[in-house]
């Protein structure tokens, strides 16, 4: 029932909002693979094939959520094949089966709570991984050698587009999958060949996505000027990066302890005790505790919280269920790398690691819903088990569906108050709140005043590459310029002249002032027309266009 209230809400959402900032970054990327020559993830490789053959809005977080759902189901198949005849007959009933699916999609749904489903890193590097790690655990199953090798084949094809999207996580979670080869119980030649295998179809996959997509050349020049632009925002040295992350989780995990002190402790008390007493105190202790500290909101504001309970309810859920884990190397060893899986997807990121997992939840209900049928030595165990894995799954489903009825990531307005049809270029229809639509009306009208032909190039100063959508033009190289010094950096490499044909947007200051310019504007606005402005409702951000006269 969780599953499908969830994929009920997603569909629902797909045509609701109109962000200008991180989505219309990932939207222009589909949109216009071929324009953009400074990268550091090649995610438009995979995203520019997926616009063509969508072509709208709607369609194409569609197809990101067709992605996250189908690569989540083979997920958890893949783990209940990989863990049947073992302590977790789960495997082996069509019913449990389905119940470890759903929650694998209500986990892998919850990217759905922070912004909306289009293709982009994040959500390929997610469904990537498990893609990867569903057909993996699908070949240990199987004896037949050849099925084996393309099977293992497919998981460096899927890894590549892991890689590709996200570098760091591809690399992360390759690691990861090795582990589990290394320790699945096959002749050391077998788990040789099969990590070759794996290997081959990485170098495949990526050599095939890249020569598609442009050439060797391009995009190694490519990558290493884009590096030099996101120096020029993320400063962090990977050591340091790294550091972080430990020091983070640690103080965040503590946190989320603390604020389950009670529930933690009534679940200890049990296990050192087995006196129901106890569960029955954990089971009310831990309803309690998610409705009071409002845990079962979803938003932007929530993030904290949204982990706190998933990362409480999954450790809990794994102290319960040790005495199954333990019973076998197999088991054991699935487990301890579906509650890591999450983690190589973040991997990278510039955010704390332990809210980033946000987006990657999928393994975590595999895991518990395995766990909550396997062969306890108790009932109560049993239904401590089933109680937490509920808990989880309705804990994620709920944070879900409220998330589109408050605190929306970049809206003025939730997604429930987003239902005013407006046309937004390629986008197609999109539903809006009143003062977005007024945003789009009045950046249609700027355009019409200047004359802005179809694909002009775009200037977008900064951070706004949502305007680029609107006004139906193309980026200079790419639609993420956040300060001059990378906007200097796109125009020391543009083509000359390029500016004599361009729109520039401007995002003010919040005094009414330009933002700082690039050096190849210091005699701006001379040559340029004023269009018009707009006001995007968030953060009451006023954007200025200008066309230049020669365009």
């Amino acid at each position: 029932m969780s599953a499908l209230l969830v994929i009920s809400f997603c569909l629902w959402s797909l045509d609701r909002g109109l962000e200008i900032t991180d989505e219309a970054y990932y939207l222009l990327l589909g949109m216009h693979p071929d324009a953009v020559k400074l990268y550091i993830s090649a995610q438009q490789w995979v995203t520019g094939p997926l616009w063509q053959v969508t072509g709208s809005l709607m369609s194409f977080r569609a197809a990101g959520m067709v992605l996250l759902m189908a690569s989540a189901a083979l997920l958890a198949i893949g783990a209940t094949s990989a863990l049947r005849q073992t302590p977790l007959p789960s495997a082996d009933d069509l019913g449990g089966r389905s119940r470890v699916i759903a929650a694998s999609l209500v986990g892998a749904l919850l990217y759905a709570a922070t912004i909306n489903l289009s293709p982009c890193y994040n959500l390929l590097a997610s469904a990537g991984a498990y893609a990867a790690a569903g057909l993996l655990l699908l070949s240990l199953r199987t004896d037949d050698r050849w099925r084996r090798t393309g099977l293992l084949l497919l998981v460096g094809i899927a890894l590549a587009v892991e890689f590709v999207s996200k570098p760091s996580s591809g690399v992360a979670t390759l690691c990861l999958l090795a582990f589990w080869l290394l320790v699945a119980g096959q002749s050391l030649p077998r788990k040789m060949i099969g990590l070759a295998s794996v290997l081959a179809g990485f170098a495949c996959g990526a050599f095939a996505l890249a020569v598609t997509q442009t050439t060797i050349a391009d995009a190694r020049l490519a990558l290493s000027q884009g590096m030099e632009l996101f120096r020029m925002v993320q400063v962090e040295p990977v050591g340091a990066r790294l550091t972080r992350y430990l020091v983070e989780f640690c103080r965040h995990s503590i946190d989320a302890v603390e604020a389950f002190t009670v529930v933690v402790l009534a679940v200890s008390l049990y296990l050192l005790t087995r006196r129901l007493i106890f569960a029955g105190l954990a089971i009310l202790s831990l309803l309690y505790t998610l409705v009071s500290g409002r845990y079962l909101l979803g938003g932007v504001d929530q993030y904290v919280l949204q982990m706190q309970a998933a990362f409480v309810l999954f450790l809990l859920g794994l102290l319960v269920a040790l005495p199954v884990c333990k019973a076998d190397r197999r088991t054991g060893a699935i487990v301890a790398g579906l509650a890591l899986l999450p983690y190589t997807v973040a991997v990278g990121t510039g955010n704390a690691i332990f809210t980033q997992v946000i987006v990657s939840l999928a393994p975590w209900g595999v895991a518990l819903a395995l766990l909550a049928a396997g062969d306890f030595p108790r009932k109560a165990d049993k239904v401590l088990a089933m109680t937490l894995c509920a808990a989880f799954v309705a804990t994620v489903a709920a944070q879900i569906i409220s998330s589109g009825f408050r605190a929306p990531y970049h809206l003025q307005a939730p997604l429930i108050a987003q239902s005013q049809a407006v046309t937004v270029g390629e986008l197609g229809s999109v539903r809006v709140d009143p003062e977005t639509a007024n945003f789009v009306s009045k950046l249609q009208l700027a355009a019409g005043t200047c004359g802005i032909v179809s694909g002009a190039p775009f200037l977008g100063l900064y951070n706004i590459p949502g305007v680029a959508l609107v006004l139906e033009t193309v980026p200079l190289s790419t639609p993420w310029l956040n300060n001059v010094a990378q906007a200097d950096a796109v125009l020391t490499r543009a083509p000359p002249g390029i500016l004599g044909s361009s729109v520039v947007a401007l995002l003010l200051n919040a005094d009414g002032s330009r933002p700082e310019l690039p050096a190849a504007l210091e005699s701006f606005p001379a040559g340029f027309e004023y269009c018009g402005e707009a006001t995007y409702p968030f953060g009451s951000q006023r954007i200025q266009i200008w066309s230049s006269r020669a365009s």
